[in-house]
């Protein structure tokens, strides 16, 4: 009987406007969206880019193709790309702080601070979930 109270009222939470992500409820909209790894080793940041964002679908973990990848400082410097076939985009960056953005349509945005450290490549994996009310379900 306690299990179908619990099943019961976490229906009523999803109808009311609530989502659970990862495990734990949210109300809807107010989910992170995205996971991320990201790892950096030392490296000859002059033969190879230094940063590479793989993007892939969080439930399939399929890559994704044509997603936005937007690299900015504060001052000045900004770069975009769209991430190919295999879901990755790669660049030569400086080190310091960098703010990375993705957005695909019909998923959550992602956002994420990364701070390269000199002489180092970094790999940062997104992991997005599909936006509600961006227009896809399944």
């Amino acid at each position: 009987m306690r299990r179908a109270r619990l099943a019961l009222a976490a229906i009523v939470a999803l109808a009311a406007g609530c989502e659970v992500y990862h495990g734990k409820l949210y109300w809807a909209g107010q989910s992170p969206g995205y996971l991320i790894d990201m790892h950096c080793e030392p490296a000859d940041v002059e033969s190879r880019p230094s940063v590479r964002v793989e993007v892939t679908d969080d439930r399939q973990q399929v890559p994704l193709k044509g997603a936005s990848v937007r690299f900015s400082r504060k001052v000045g410097a900004r770069f975009a790309f769209v991430t190919g076939d295999a879901g990755y985009a790669e660049i030569g960056l400086g080190p310091g702080p960098w703010d990375v953005d993705v957005t695909v349509q019909g998923y959550r945005p992602a956002h994420y601070v990364l701070n390269l450290p000199d002489g180092h490549a970094c790999v940062l994996k997104f992991r997005l979930s599909i936006d509600p009310a961006g227009g896809i379900s399944f």
